[in-house]
């Protein structure tokens, strides 16, 4: 009974891993780059716009959309601007369509395109709405992973996706591979994460260690992750994204672009001080201050909890997601590296598409399994709510009732 079980399981997994492959394939084939290579991410609020970004061959260069709201018939012209990867025969193109209404739909479609998609704005308050945020991090190790738990993620409709780093794991020698990484990566977010009705979902991203090449320079590997991401070309990779005055997520680099020190840090706690009205703020980076795999000794960890764990504390961060460790993980509330009701809990630990570790369970742990998993945060106006769920789409954690520090 057994060696049947576990033949029919196998026989499952094969056929699915088929049907993700000839999916893959049949999207890459029948479209033009242009058109299988859209997503949506967000440079400035989202309750009042949206960034639609595509790639394309170097002979494609219009870069324009057509926009309306969802069940009008007259559309909107808006430019935007394309930039080459160095000299090669490739564009990244960039549309910032602004003073949109929020909570509203609009359609949009190329100037040369065929296909019309489909977004939603977020509401300017809580009391018109929730929102829903899928927070995940190391993201496309394998094709069938990233599928699975992409339609995983999609059933649960959220109104946008945050990536802690490690996307396409894009990093490499060789340019054509890293960009065919970042092709499919995209190709595959814009066929599976889709919500109600076929809603284009936006992604934002903070870095990771496998988004850039440390050893050459000239590599295009982080040229590409600012591309890609609408973030300046000044290579500034920490920022934080405001969702009206309600809430904001700090995305923060762990040493990867810029030091966790200096700069950072006094960027972090002069931004939160201006946030302080604000009642829900988040931290997500990529590597862990409390990592559930590796030692929390490490250089790296112990450069977060000596910088940014203090801000965190006193400065109003609810919860930190973190990745990176390939498994989940939910700590207790930590302040002053002790467990301590009044602290901020941090939350983990990156294996959206990566295989999952196993570890021995550490001190400040409260929570641990391992597999693939991703975070889903609702906010509404009367309180915060979490759960994780594995790549098998099970429940793995849950908190209710979260408030604002």
């Amino acid at each position: 009974m057994a060696l049947k079980m576990k033949k029919f399981i196998n026989n499952r997994q094969t056929t699915f891993a088929i049907y993700c492959l000839f999916s893959f394939l049949f999207c890459s084939f029948t479209l033009p780059q242009r058109e299988k290579t859209i997503y949506l991410t967000y440079t400035q609020d989202p309750t009042q716009s949206i960034t639609v970004q595509w790639h394309s061959p170097l002979k494609d260069k219009c870069s324009s959309v057509l926009y309306r709201k969802k069940g009008t018939a007259n559309w909107n012209y808006q430019t935007g601007v394309s930039k080459q990867i160095k000299n090669y025969d490739y564009l990244i193109h960039k549309v910032e369509l602004i003073h949109l209404e929020s909570n509203t739909e609009y359609e949009f479609k190329l100037e040369n395109g065929s296909i019309i998609n489909f977004f939603r704005t977020l509401p300017s308050t809580l009391k018109d709405r929730p929102i829903t945020v899928a927070i995940g991090g190391d993201v496309y190790k394998n094709i069938v992973t990233f599928q699975k738990m992409n339609h995983i993620v999609s059933k649960q409709n959220p109104d946008f996706v945050i990536l802690g780093g490690d996307i396409a794991y894009a990093k490499g020698w060789d340019f054509d591979w890293i960009i065919q990484r970042w092709i499919n990566f995209f190709t595959e977010w814009n066929s599976s994460m889709r919500g109600k009705g076929q809603r284009m979902i936006p992604v934002v991203a903070a870095a990771g260690n496998h988004d850039r090449n440390f050893s050459d320079p000239n590599i295009i590997s982080e040229e590409l992750f600012f591309l890609n991401f609408g973030l300046h070309e000044d290579l500034i990779s920490y920022k934080n994204l405001d969702v009206g005055s309600y809430a904001s997520f700090f995305l923060l680099d762990t040493n990867h672009f810029q030091p966790i020190e200096g700069m950072q840090t006094q960027w972090l706690k002069d931004s939160l001080l201006r946030r302080a009205e604000i009642p829900y703020k988040f931290a997500v980076y990529h590597r862990p201050a409390y990592p559930s795999i590796y030692s929390h000794k490490n250089e790296i960890s112990q450069a977060i909890r000596r910088n940014w764990s203090p801000v965190f504390e006193s400065m109003g961060i609810i919860l930190a997601f973190e990745h990176h460790n390939h498994a989940y993980k939910r700590t207790f509330p930590l302040r002053d590296e002790c467990i301590d009701s009044s602290g901020v809990i941090y939350i983990g630990d990156g294996c959206w598409g990566a295989n999952h570790r196993i570890a021995d369970k550490k001190w400040y742990i409260d929570k641990f399994k391992s597999c693939t998993c991703v975070n889903i945060l609702t906010l509404t106006q009367d309180g915060a709510s979490f759960f994780a769920l594995s790549g098998l789409n099970e429940l793995i954690d849950a908190i209710d009732d979260i408030q604002p520090r």
